[in-house]
């Protein structure tokens, strides 16, 4: 093992997990923020918002949780 292994394997991940989430692994911009609350709030369902900002579930309910408006 080397010390690239670790690096490699992050690397692939991030990479698949990009190809069904484009999104994935990005910095949110707070555009994208500010229309994330207002979707939000306006009551569209978090399997929703994951598909319009192309990330997975858990990052739109880490972003929320983050925003404060879930628990």
């Amino acid at each position: 093992m080397t010390l690239d292994e670790p690096k490699n394997n992050q690397s692939s991940s991030i990479k698949e997990a990009q190809q069904k989430n484009s999104k994935a692994y990005s910095s949110w911009d707070r555009t994208d923020e500010l229309r994330l609350i207002n979707d939000y709030m306006s009551g569209k369902k978090v399997s929703e918002l994951a598909k319009k900002y192309k990330r997975s579930t858990g990052a739109i309910k880490a972003r929320l949780k983050k925003l404060e408006l879930i628990k």
